[in-house]
């Protein structure tokens, strides 16, 4: 379905809708779920010196949209393909679209979503607790759990993602509740246990908030080294004849830290723990190789959640509980990170997630997995939907970022032509200038760095959409029980495809902002303008749910393996079945404008260069770990093992900047092909919209190799291919911003679906927006 016009394709601000037309709208998106409460326009106020009109827009505002929506453009003969704005906006949003029109109706109305700049971390966090409220309130979760399978999934990722175009606080304080508290407890509790949660989340009552308490300040990406532990007993206070669990902070490396919700909203955790039980029944542990290393505390069983209560309904602390507040950070204020100890806290028998493990009445421990490494990928298997989620709703930022950039491009201009200049010289041979009107100066949108700088960060933002909405429809498959992951396993499964797509994204989301920031000069520096403060926001989405730089290592070691076996096989699997396309001879030639801005063959050299690189990293991993066995001969089996991880170890300790180079190449080449299988083939993505979106998506490509000069090391381009890269490159941003005396490009601005009155004012007339009058 189309997205209405009411969602952004209209540029100026429409009536605000009344809430029976906004519940019609939601009503086909809910199905039988109850449809948003959208309350009518509120009278206009006159916003504070830190707020502009983001609600009930005033008709005289100096905020206004730009007077004439863009239809479909097509630029002059023989230049670029037809854009329609509205399909753009379609295909980007790519699921739920009446509810995302119902959710931006409950944003433009709503008083607790109007745009504000500044203020205290209390202010902040009060903001996008009111936020959370209203979504809630108005029925937007309603069937995001309770309802299985993908209808569930892309309710909550609509909900998620509009929320991150206004308040990124907002997207993440849901997300860790709806979505990390949530699939915690649905992936790794039994079915009774999903069953009677699900519902409580859902309804977002106060006295079953959650939150994921997995971080220590001890312990960050290496989470399997967790110091939490919980040791069964059989009598544990509170836990009755069934036994129970004894849960504890052995040090202050062992405080949860970070954790989203636990300085003031969390009533529950799911905490992550090193499980004990008695050394006994140890015949008894079913379809399991686990270790059985038995310590003072019991047997060590690995990593395992627990459901804990922190706070009573009425938000007290519990006994034997004790929280922190993280306190300001340098973005994302709204969130209330905390920090957790628990002192010898007592849990009931069933606060363990039982899906896999349980621990009988007498403390026989039984498990279904593998392996206590399969036991840890488990336990984590919440992070990587959580992943997915990061990468989309950074995609939406990024939107946001992208039309006021091109918005502001076409309107600005700077410095006056010689010509125009000498034009405005009077006749009176005294040598005096008359005025120039500012309409000769320059539009920024027509200065060639301009155009070099934003164009490739637009192009890229359209991939994000496209790249991450894949993701997604595999998420939705697998959920509604499509083998092989929902086709993820032909990306090498979604673990590491997650892991690359949110690594890519997000890396590439925050450098957009600071390229935006710039672009924007010193208006970009106003909080108001949006991008810094958004430039602020997600910088902490390079570091959670996996640093950036770790999620690269996994995604090097995922090809390291791969590379390994297809050496052995003849054969690539995933995730580099991409290899298995003969090598063409390199350097590669130096490629025509026209070749250099285009998937295909930035895909070539992408993967040329992985190929190479690949190659190296796994020849000087298997030297490194050679001269690491010789340094300690092993004289049993046992010996032998353990010489063998400690060289693999060190092998790939010593070798961390040519992984990170590998999955660089890797990443890149993944969002690319992402996005242009999308494009083929999503019925989200119009037939007639395809060559547009070829096009931006090949000024992403003839960037990604420009910039990335690992291609270079690699031999595949020399000097004069690299040259030839950046010619393209250039020429196709000069096309995309040139077209249609620049309103091609900005009939992608009007489809990056972002509603006006979401933009900023510098968007839009900021002399006017700036005046005296307005004081």
């Amino acid at each position: 379905m189309g997205l209405p016009v009411t969602a952004a394709a209209t540029p100026q601000p429409p009536a605000a809708p009344t809430a029976s037309a906004a519940s019609v709208g939601a009503a086909a998106a809910m199905a039988a779920a109850a449809p948003l409460d959208v309350p009518a326009a509120l009278p206009p106020t006159r916003a504070a010196s830190v707020t502009y009109p983001a609600a009930g827009l005033p008709p005289s505002s100096p905020f206004p949209a730009d007077p004439s929506p863009r239809g479909p453009l097509s630029a002059a003969a023989g230049e670029l393909p037809l854009l329609d704005p509205t399909a753009l906006a379609t295909a980007l949003a790519h699921t739920q679209h009446p509810l995302r029109t119902s959710l931006f109706s409950l944003f433009r109305t709503h008083p607790a979503f109007r745009l504000v700049s500044g203020g205290s971390t209390a202010a902040a966090r009060a903001r996008t607790a009111a936020r959370i409220d209203a979504v809630a309130a108005a029925g937007a979760l309603t069937g995001t759990l309770t309802v299985s399978g993908s209808a569930g999934r892309s309710r909550l990722d609509a909900v998620s993602e509009c929320l991150a175009s206004v308040d990124y606080s907002a997207a993440i304080g849901l997300g860790v509740h709806a979505g990390l508290f949530a699939s915690a407890v649905a992936g790794l509790g039994s079915a009774a246990q999903a069953a009677t949660w699900a519902p409580r989340i859902e309804g977002m009552a106060p006295e079953w908030r959650g939150c994921f308490a997995l971080t220590e300040l001890g312990h960050g990406s290496d989470a399997r080294g967790v110091e939490t532990t919980a040791v069964w007993v059989r009598h544990a206070p509170g836990g009755g004849d069934g036994g129970g669990y004894i849960l504890d902070t052995p040090g202050e490396a062992a405080q949860k830290y970070w954790i989203g919700g636990a300085a003031a909203v969390a009533r529950w955790a799911v905490v992550f723990a090193q499980l004990y039980t008695p050394p006994v029944g140890e015949g008894n542990v079913t379809g399991s190789s686990l270790p059985a290393l038995v310590t003072g505390r019991g047997v060590h069983r690995g990593i395992h959640a627990f459901l804990v209560r922190i706070r009573t309904n009425r938000g007290a602390v519990v006994p034997t509980v004790t929280t922190a507040d993280c306190g300001a950070k340098g973005g994302l204020n709204g969130v209330d990170n905390g920090r957790l100890w628990f002192d010898a806290t007592p849990l009931p028998a069933d606060a363990l997630l039982c899906r896999h493990a349980t621990v009988s009445p007498t403390g026989v421990y039984t498990c279904d997995l593998p392996g206590e490494d399969a036991v840890f990928a488990t336990a984590m298997a919440a992070l990587t939907g959580g992943r997915a989620g990061i990468a989309a709703s950074a995609a939406a930022g990024a939107r946001v970022a992208a039309a006021i950039a091109v918005r502001y491009g076409l309107r600005r201009r700077a410095f006056v032509p010689p010509a125009s200049a000498a034009a405005a010289l009077t006749d009176g041979g005294d040598g005096a200038v008359a005025p120039v009107a500012p309409s000769a100066a320059v539009r920024l949108i027509d200065w060639p760095g301009w155009r070099l700088r934003v164009v490739p960060v637009v192009a890229w933002t359209v991939v994000y959409g496209l790249a991450t909405a894949a993701v997604k429809e595999m998420g939705y498959a697998a959920a509604d029980g499509a083998p092989g992951q929902g086709g993820a396993a032909a990306w090498g499964g979604l673990h590491t495809l997650t892991s690359a797509v949110k690594a890519g994204v997000t890396e590439g989301v925050v450098a957009g902002f600071q390229t935006v920031r710039e672009a924007l000069g010193g208006q970009g520096f106003k909080a108001e303008n949006r991008v810094v403060c958004m430039r602020a926001d997600w910088d902490v989405a390079l570091t959670f749910e996996g640093d950036n730089y770790v999620l690269y290592q996994q995604v090097a070691k995922a090809c390291v393996a791969a590379y390994s076996r297809g050496i052995r096989s003849g054969t690539f699997p995933p995730p580099l079945a991409h290899l298995n396309t003969p090598s063409p001879p390199l350097p590669l030639p130096p490629p025509p404008p026209a070749t250099a801005a285009s998937v295909p063959w930035a895909l070539t050299a992408l993967a040329a260069a992985q190929r190479v690189l690949l190659g190296r990293l796994v020849a000087d991993m298997a030297a490194t770990a050679t001269t690491e066995r010789r340094r300690a001969p092993a004289s049993t089996p046992a010996e032998a093992r353990a010489a063998a991880a400690a060289a693999a170890w060190a092998a790939a300790a010593a070798h961390q900047d040519a992984a990170a180079d590998v999955a660089g190449l890797h990443i890149r080449h993944t969002l690319l092909s992402l996005a242009a299988a999308h494009t083929a083939a999503a019925p989200s993505v119009a037939a007639g919209l395809r060559p547009a979106l070829r096009v931006l998506a090949g000024v992403a490509a003839a960037a990604a190799v420009d910039a990335d000069t690992a291609v270079v090391r690699a031999g595949v381009l020399d000097g004069a291919g690299a040259a030839a890269v950046r010619s393209g490159l250039r020429a196709a941003a000069d096309a995309v911003a040139g077209a249609a005396g620049g309103e091609w490009l900005g009939g992608v601005a009007d489809g990056m679906g972002v509603p006006d009155w979401l933009l900023a004012p510098v968007a839009f007339d900021m002399v006017a927006h700036n005046s005296r009058a307005r004081l």
